[in-house]
């Protein structure tokens, strides 16, 4: 903009002082005169000229701030809400974890038979003799409980396994964990809780009849 302005000065001052040098009239006729009229217009031009050209680059200079301005503002928005999702769903995983494990974990000390997990908003306590299976839905999982009772809850089906006791549950297939007690039936590579049948891995059948009839399998 400055560079502009100079230009523009130096090319009307060096046009008028060229029209000036080359006229030779007394300055009370200069202004009635046909030359004189002419540089005058000439100089009201060159100003006309000068203002636009600086309002225009003004105009664009603030257009040109104004457009860099939004886009910066767009670009932490969208900063800010991506590490806000991802704050929001590392913070709720973590606590549902710690939920489950530090309780697990003091409730085995203290002989208690319970966990607490983060489901709907709220904090749940959930009796272990309760549950009859938990299946995984993504980074989700749900737990079933006798009582039809259906939880949904932030955690790995492999971190709840490793904070449930062995004795009471074991994993049967990638997707399920089951409750040992409230299997009813075992029918090929099917295992009947209640009205469910969950599907038995092929690489734990063996362990899982083992870990649920053991020795106590009465034949003739």
């Amino acid at each position: 903009m400055a560079l502009s302005m100079v230009g523009i000065t130096l090319l009307a001052s060096s046009y008028l002082a060229f029209y000036f040098e080359n006229i030779n009239i007394q300055t009370s006729n200069f202004f009635t005169s046909l030359r004189g009229r002419v540089a005058i217009i000439t100089e009201v031009i060159i100003s006309l000229c000068l203002s636009m050209t600086l309002f225009l680059i003004d105009e664009w200079y603030k257009k040109e701030q104004l457009i860099k301005d939004l886009e910066q503002k767009h670009l932490e928005s969208e900063i800010g809400f991506t590490n806000n999702q991802i704050n929001q769903h590392f913070l709720f995983n973590s606590l549902n974890n710690i939920y489950v494990m530090l309780d697990e974990k003091v409730n085995t000390k203290n002989g208690q038979s319970h966990i607490f997990i983060k489901s709907d908003g709220m904090v749940v306590k959930v009796f272990l003799d309760d549950i009859t299976y938990i299946e995984t839905a993504n980074d989700y999982v749900y737990i079933n409980t006798i009582h039809k009772d259906r939880y949904l809850t932030l955690v790995s089906l492999k971190n709840i396994e490793k904070e449930l006791p062995a004795e009471k549950f074991m994993r049967v297939h990638r997707y399920y964990l089951i409750g040992i007690n409230h299997v009813s039936k075992l029918e090929g590579n099917l295992i009947h809780i209640g009205k469910t049948k969950i599907k038995i891995s092929r690489a734990l059948r063996i362990q899982v009849y083992q870990s649920i009839i053991g020795n106590k399998l009465i034949e003739r």
